[in-house]
């Protein structure tokens, strides 16, 4: 337990590698498993990050959300350490279930109304330290996505362009879809936007995605 402590606060102090969307594609498609040496790599350094940005909370062992959600990921950490990346199929094996176990990150949300109530923390220090751990939780979501799809999952088709909303377009993808299609994704939020102001004002803006 000593050991993974100091190894938590080791990587913790390491900066976490910046990468571009185009080295992530690169990476993917390299054939020796490139990616899955920087996930092994870089993870536990963003996961290590995320223990002590928990750790630094007002009496968080007493926040049962907190605490849980701490030691969720201590737990990735610690497998991830373990985890061989050369044995790919075994890797995405762990990091399907690291993703599932991270699903239940919205338990911060009970360990912060506390704060609030008790007046522990003001309201802007409560959004910046959520700003910046979830902005870190969705950067490692995509980066374990991309992985995972590129494992397993059919690559999207290329996406022709409609001019009518299409109920069977998905837009909400964790990984990096090289064929993109923005005003496609355009035209579905304005579909949605349109249906949220009806609901609410019995109206809605002409929205025309050109």
């Amino acid at each position: 337990e000593q050991l993974l402590e100091a190894e938590i606060t080791s990587l913790a102090l390491k900066e976490a590698h910046p990468l571009t969307l185009q080295e992530i594609l690169d990476l993917a498609a390299a054939p020796d498993g490139q990616l899955a040496r920087l996930l092994h790599e870089e993870l536990p350094i963003r996961f290590a990050q995320r223990i002590r940005m928990l750790e630094s909370l007002p009496n968080w062992r007493d926040m049962p959300g907190i605490s849980v959600v701490r030691n969720m990921y201590v737990q990735s950490f610690k497998e991830l350490r373990l985890a061989d990346p050369d044995h790919q199929e075994d890797f995405a094996l762990h990091l399907r279930a690291i993703k599932k176990r991270h699903s239940h990150t919205n338990l911060l949300v009970n360990g912060f109304r506390h704060y609030s109530e008790v007046d522990q923390l003001p309201v802007g220090d409560v959004n910046e330290w959520l700003d910046n751990f979830f902005q870190l939780r969705v950067s490692t979501n995509m980066l374990m996505s991309h992985y995972l799809q590129s494992r397993g999952v059919t690559p999207h088709a290329r996406e022709t362009a409609l001019l009518d909303f299409d109920p069977e377009y998905d837009p909400y993808k964790g990984s990096i879809d090289p064929q993109c299609n923005p005003a496609r994704i355009a035209r579905h939020a304005a579909h949605l936007v349109s249906k949220l102001c009806l609901l609410r004002y019995g109206r809605s803006p002409r929205i025309e995605v050109i």
